[in-house]
């Protein structure tokens, strides 16, 4: 339950971060498709042409349908809604005249899992015309507590500590956000044109076809990355890739894939592991691991009513007490 919250909540977060860099606000805290337009998977696929071929992992965030769930709204908001945020939300909609969280329809984000900030952010659902009228307005405000904040045609620079984002749509309802070596006009040109586009990489694109987009989160992360380092001791073998998606509704839905380097060693695997997934079918609907060529697939479903009684179990030890009341 612990990876589940982390990855809503990371998953939120990084909406509510696209947003308030598109408004320029950080100092607060606070294909063309058009504004919102297309379907969440269309949307995704689409975004592979401005995300980076060199990414160590890469998520997709179906923001739209995840506030319609049961979870988003039993679990995820009174999370987000702690403290001050109410009160700085209402006040970012009374200055800037719309709900960042609310516009955006979905978010698809690539970088590094080694703790860089190399990201890069493709945001659907924001108003170009709105978020050009709120930076702004709000940009004497902004600049208070040291953020510079620059404007160069249609792109803005926001540089704070030493740290630097750079932004810019590509059509009226697409932003494109970039930090770390993203964070540039030169990088974001280089980005939103194509050239260091995910979409290249025929090894991802064989992956990618086979997750399913249109859920509350899809995920690919590499294997190469260092984060993978304690998984290969654990596993004595290290991942290709881990790749699929969560879906939510009113309980959780689970699609995933480990890409390891034959079929042998997926059947091996998923044999070796049958005893813990006959475990967890006593307190899922649905739990299941078999060996598809050379990945290892997962499948794992849980009704509301079995992911409360989980909660209830196992969320005071994993530091979720009451969330599954």
């Amino acid at each position: 339950m612990r990876t589940l919250h982390r990855t809503l909540s990371t998953a939120v977060m990084t909406a509510g971060l696209a947003a308030t860099i598109a408004a320029s606000l950080a100092a607060g805290g606070c294909k063309k498709d058009g504004a919102g337009g297309g379907s969440a998977s269309a949307s995704a696929s689409s975004d592979l042409a401005l995300l980076p071929v060199g990414a160590d992992f890469v998520a997709g965030l179906n923001l739209k349908q995840l506030q319609t769930s049961g979870m988003w709204t039993k679990y995820v908001q009174p999370q987000i809604m702690k403290g001050d945020t109410a009160t700085k939300l209402a006040d970012f909609k009374s200055k800037c005249g719309f709900d960042p969280i609310a516009s955006i329809t979905s978010v698809s984000v690539a970088g590094s899992m080694a703790g860089s900030q190399d990201v890069v952010m493709v945001v659907h659902g924001l108003d170009k015309s709105k978020v050009a009228a709120c930076v702004d307005k709000e940009k004497a405000e902004i600049e208070k507590d040291g953020t510079t904040l620059t404007k160069d045609g249609d792109f803005f620079m926001i540089t704070k500590e030493g740290k630097t984002a750079a932004m810019t749509f590509v059509n009226d309802g697409t932003l494109v956000v970039g930090s770390g070596k993203y964070g540039s006009k030169a990088s974001l040109v280089d980005v939103s044109a194509g050239k260091t586009a995910l979409k290249t990489s025929a090894t991802f694109t064989e992956m990618y076809k086979k997750i399913d987009t249109s859920k509350s989160i899809w995920f690919f992360a590499n294997g190469s990355s260092k984060a993978f380092d304690q998984v290969q001791g654990m596993l004595s073998t290290r991942p290709v890739a881990v790749f699929g998606s969560l879906n939510v509704t009113d309980g959780i839905a689970l699609d995933a894939r480990m890409r390891v380097d034959s079929a042998g060693k997926a059947t091996e695997m998923a044999n070796t592991f049958k005893g813990q997934i006959e475990g967890l079918k006593q307190m899922a609907d649905k739990a299941e691991m078999s060996a598809d060529g050379s990945d290892v697939h997962v499948s794992i479903d849980m009704s509301q009513q079995k992911l409360q009684s989980a909660m209830q179990t196992f969320g005071p030890m994993l530091g979720l007490g009451g969330m599954g009341q």
